[in-house]
């Protein structure tokens, strides 16, 4: 595309460029969506109608074309004026250049071209001037705006108003925009060239289609739902448009697709679990937690009322200090016990000493099993010691003996609430549950991964695990565990998180106040993400559920992925098979899938 401009550019006296999704782009996949935001932010319920309304009267008078915001806000009541600057200055934050259109401009620039922008826009062009140089765009011979000229590119008569000014025939002037009607149609028709550049949200959605699906399947109804959706689907054309998503993996664009709306679903609802309890701090526990902090403040915690905390609490230290073998007879549960105890052998040389070179391994549990329950007094005694330890740690950060919210992401048949719990005057609970299915679509090494573990590497610190936390020079360290180099989960999550965070920085920077989302409608991410998973996979990722229990009762747990079923998806393929799904004739249900190759 940038070689056909520069080619016609060259031939063209004078080089017009349309301003709003051309050079310049919102984070919003429709053109009003930035108004409707702006009014659910700011809780300016009818605002929006009125100015549309005040809009349409002044063009039913027929005086102007294009009325200009400042005649728009003569029309709004005394209450509705602070938000003419609330426009501005939000406009003004949120643009982003467009970098193809970036490098033709500077391309022609340097070349010596007489180069315009002309703009249908409520904005006066100093406004649009600032923009376009806010955005790299400064150098042009003029800017031809509708409003200042009551005039529009749709009627055609600012294209003839525009020749007339710069005395030139309309022939030799390109104009290059993304509406067809407005900027091509409309343009020709007035004796100008015009060149037809893409819209990116509808290329976009031609090339993803269940990014079309999703922000079609929209409730119109809900412009809070509508803004999300042209907020999510705006901000992943923009990074689509910087070069960052296609240069994702099947795993980045998963995330950036799919599981970020989980993410941020998830921090609404720990937003609201923190209103409902009154907590004032939330304690996001390691290593679900640390993408799930940075998402949770960057979207719903800039004004830092809530104290987030990121801590340590390794599941082994736990056993250590409770000393819990009352499942010593469970022969699957030995190794585990087997390496709690020689945690005791490697760091305390009395307990050593009882071992001497007996291996505290499973094959000699029976062995091992005597040496504790005969010196149980011994370890009982260390593991008081660890325990102190431990809550030295947690009073350092500010938690010991204080009331808050623990986030523990993705836990499965356990949690480090209970453990916690015992250093905390209150501590409520909050999580996402997994159950362990395997999903056959995506792999480590040469294992399908379980809907557990993709969550969790999604979401993961990229550190290695951590054994405990010492003090050391008066300050607590992690101790990490020795992965090694089979461990395809830590080298993974290693080459996700820089992808994510930076994901989570474009996704969350042009964001003025999120926290009027209520939180993603989880059946349009199901139907967003689909086309990356397989029939199986599909069926496996509905264990994924959520919940908010206290008592960490898998009872409490809601499901927040539907069946497939509910999906009104006839047929899928990926790769080289095809999914088809059968649908009820008169009642009765015609079986339910199955695969072509």
């Amino acid at each position: 595309m940038q070689d056909s401009i520069l080619r016609l550019a060259d031939k063209a006296g004078i080089v017009s460029f349309d301003v709003f999704d051309t050079l310049l782009y919102r984070p919003f996949l429709r053109g009003d969506d930035q108004l409707l935001y702006l009014e659910l932010a700011h809780h300016a319920d009818g605002w929006l109608k009125a100015r549309k309304q005040a809009e349409k009267d002044i063009l039913a008078e027929g005086i102007t074309e294009s009325p200009c915001l400042e005649a728009i806000y003569e029309r709004l009541p005394q209450k509705w004026q602070f938000m003419y600057e609330e426009e501005r200055r939000f406009e003004r934050a949120i643009l982003r250049p467009n970098p193809e259109m970036a490098e033709v401009f500077r391309h022609l620039k340097a070349a010596g071209k007489r180069l315009i922008a002309v703009s249908d826009m409520y904005l006066k062009k100093e406004v649009i001037a600032d923009f376009l140089k806010n955005c790299g765009f400064e150098g042009f011979e003029d800017i031809f705006v509708s409003c200042d000229w009551g005039k529009t590119k749709r009627s055609g008569a600012l294209y003839t108003a525009v020749a007339a000014k710069l005395g030139l025939a309309g022939d030799k002037i390109l104009h290059i925009g993304d509406n067809r009607r407005t900027d091509v149609d409309a343009a020709r028709k007035a004796g100008w060239q015009a060149l037809h550049y893409p819209n990116a949200g509808e290329t976009f959605l031609k090339g993803h289609r269940f990014a079309k699906d999703y922000w079609r399947l929209r409730n119109k109804e809900d412009p809070d739902e509508s803004s999300l959706r042209s907020y999510q689907l705006g901000t992943l054309v923009l990074m689509e448009k910087n070069g960052f998503l296609p240069t994702l993996d099947i795993y980045g664009k998963f995330f950036c697709g799919g599981i970020a709306f989980l993410l941020q679903a998830y921090a609404a609802f720990i937003r609201d679990k923190l209103t409902q309890t009154g907590l004032e701090k939330a304690v996001f526990v390691a290593r679900d937690g640390y993408l799930l902090q940075k998402f949770f403040n960057a979207l719903y915690n800039r004004d830092k009322q809530i104290q987030t905390v990121y801590i340590y609490a390794p599941r082994l230290l736990i056993k250590i200090i409770n000393l819990d073998f009352s499942t010593l007879a469970e022969k699957k549960r030995r190794e585990e016990i087997c390496s709690i105890l020689q945690y005791y052998i490697d760091k305390e040389p009395e307990i050593a000493a009882l071992f001497g070179t007996l291996p505290c391994t499973p094959e000699n549990f029976d062995d091992v099993r005597l040496i504790f329950e005969n010196n149980k007094p011994l370890f009982e005694k260390y593991a008081a010691e660890y325990r102190r330890l431990y809550q030295e740690y947690l009073e350092a950060a500010g938690l010991y003996g204080s009331e808050a919210l623990c986030i523990d992401t993705s836990a499965a048949h356990f949690t480090a609430q209970r453990f916690l719990s015992d250093f905390f005057k209150r501590l409520d609970g909050c999580y996402i549950y997994c159950e362990d299915a395997p999903l056959d679509f995506f792999r480590m090494s040469n294992k399908p991964l379980t809907c557990h573990l993709l969550l969790e590497m999604f979401i993961s610190s990229p550190e290695h695990p951590v054994a405990a936390v010492v003090k050391d020079n008066g300050q607590f360290v992690p101790v990490y565990k020795n992965v090694g180099e089979e461990d395809f989960k830590a080298k993974m999550i290693a080459s996700f998180v820089p992808v994510i965070n930076k994901f989570i920085t474009e996704y969350c920077c042009d964001a003025i106040n999120p926290s009027v989302w209520n939180g993603v409608k989880f059946m349009d991410i199901y139907k967003y993400v689909i086309c990356h998973l397989s029939y199986r996979d599909i069926k496996k990722l509905s264990k994924i559920k959520s919940c908010g229990s206290v008592a960490h009762n898998p009872g409490d747990y809601v499901n927040v992925w539907n069946s497939l079923h509910e999906v009104k998806i006839r047929r899928l393929t990926i790769g080289n098979f095809t999914l088809y799904k059968r649908v009820k004739i008169d009642g009765k249900k015609i079986h339910s899938f199955f695969t072509d190759g």
